[in-house]
This record gives structure tokens, C-alpha cells and sequence, in this order.
């Protein structure tokens, strides 16, 4: 499962691999300038880059963004926004 915390972690990622040459770059550049998202590119959070499907791994480049990523941030936003509001409902 997918938190708010991990959709705007992923975000920003994605908002700074969109200026990057082919938009990609390598884990240590990801560490090094964002080291609290490290762990998006660690082997342990294979099953929630797979769930997100907004960055993978290519051999040759590195981290690099899905072409549907801006529709996939989106529906996981709204995915996210709903089941709080499912939440809350249940809460009342």
C-alpha cells in the first residue's frame, strides 16, 4: 500500500529525473542529492516501485521514469484522496 508521504516522495523524484538527460540517473545521484529517497531505488521497495510504476531500472541508463508516469502520480493521488475519504465515512 501506497502512503501520501510516498506519493510526494515520488514526485519529487520524478519532478527531477523530468530534467536529466533521458531522464535517468544513477542510484548514487539519487542518494547523494536526495538521500531520503534512497530507499526507491533499494532492492527492499522492489514491490513498491512495482505498485507505483513511475521509475524503474534500465541497464546502460539507470533510474529512469515510466512515459505514463504524470497519469500514474495522478490516478495514485486520487486513488490515495478516496480512500480517506472512505475512511472518514466510516469514522462517522
Amino acid at each position: 500500500m501506497l502512503t501520501k508521504q510516498d506519493i510526494a516522495e515520488l514526485l519529487q523524484l520524478s519532478e527531477w529525473l523530468e530534467l536529466q538527460p533521458l531522464r535517468c540517473a544513477s542510484s548514487g545521484d539519487i542518494a547523494s542529492l536526495f538521500p531520503h529517497l534512497r530507499n526507491w531505488t533499494s532492492s527492499a521497495w522492489l514491490a513498491k516501485r512495482n505498485l507505483a510504476k513511475v521509475i524503474y531500472y534500465q541497464n546502460g541508463y539507470g533510474w529512469r521514469l515510466h512515459r505514463n508516469y504524470k497519469s500514474r502520480l495522478a490516478k495514485l493521488t486520487d486513488e490515495i484522496n478516496h480512500q480517506g475519504d472512505r475512511q472518514n465515512v466510516r469514522c462517522i
